[in-house]
């Protein structure tokens, strides 16, 4: 049997860093007089194989004890990470497994920030969504950040007239289902009016459809197209009813460019 030798990194969520307030949170581990900021386990494997996902659930486990007797979450909230490159694998032989390291430097232009900054005029709720997306660690939790853009465009006035004239029903139509409801009780004529929202197209089509009409690169050079949106959709739909089945790569490859650009557009005002 071989032993797999895993570190976590006990890290704080964030501090608070406000006028005239700055508050931060340093959690230690206790065992008996010894004090630590990680914890080292060992993880029984076999074949040689480490089980990513089992590793990442012990240091889930491990992270709801540590947040047990959190009494200050808005202050921080303390969260075990894993340190990938520690990981080494013990056998009879002892052999050790090899890691590779990589360090990309991104150059980036002071003039292009302050160009950016210069569009503070423009400010809006979309940029918060997009902040706190490029903030987490997680790309579940990106996923939920960037996605919220699209909805915020979805609920704009401008989405809304769009649409208008795009309803399933008629307004003759409309009129007796309206007329017709009056028999049943109110909470099943509720769900019948629901009904009488309902657009021709669906929503994957409307959106698209909206935001081909923004002019946005990413669409018009075909690295976003429709199946996309409707992926992005059916992916948003499985996250918020606890689907275990999540895509990374939408987020990276196609929900971030797309989010990105429409901040872009709106904060320089085009």
């Amino acid at each position: 049997m071989e032993s797999c030798t895993v570190r976590f990194i006990l890290n704080s969520s964030h501090d608070t860093n406000e006028i005239g307030y700055y508050s931060c949170s340093e959690y230690k581990i206790i065992d008996k007089d010894n004090t630590f900021g990680e914890y080292v386990t060992e993880i029984s494997i076999s074949n040689g194989k480490i089980l990513k996902d089992e590793i990442e659930k012990v240091g889930k486990i491990a992270s709801i004890a540590l947040a047990k007797n959190e009494r200050n979450p808005s202050d921080a909230c303390p969260f075990f990470s894993i340190d990938w490159k520690s990981i080494k694998i013990e056998s009879e032989k002892n052999r050790i497994k090899d890691f590779f390291t990589m360090k990309i430097t991104r150059n980036i232009e002071l003039k292009e920030i302050q160009n950016f900054i210069n569009c503070i005029g423009n400010y809006s709720i979309e940029m918060d969504f997009f902040y706190y997306g490029l903030m987490s660690n997680n790309a579940k939790a990106k996923f939920f950040h960037f996605f919220t853009i699209l909805e915020y465009h979805e609920d704009s006035d401008d989405y809304k007239k769009q649409f208008a004239n795009n309803s399933l029903f008629s307004n003759e139509e409309k009129e007796y289902i309206k007329n017709f409801i009056e028999l049943f009780d109110d909470r099943k004529k509720g769900v019948i009016c629901k009904s009488l929202s309902m657009t021709k197209l669906n929503r994957a089509e409307k959106l698209f459809h909206y935001l081909k009409g923004l002019n946005l690169e990413c669409i018009n050079a075909g690295k976003i197209n429709f199946e996309d949106i409707r992926i992005m959709i059916n992916q948003r739909n499985k996250l918020y009813h606890s689907s275990g089945k999540f895509n990374c790569d939408i987020v990276y490859d196609k929900l971030f460019p797309l989010a990105k650009e429409l901040v872009i557009k709106k904060l320089k005002n085009e």
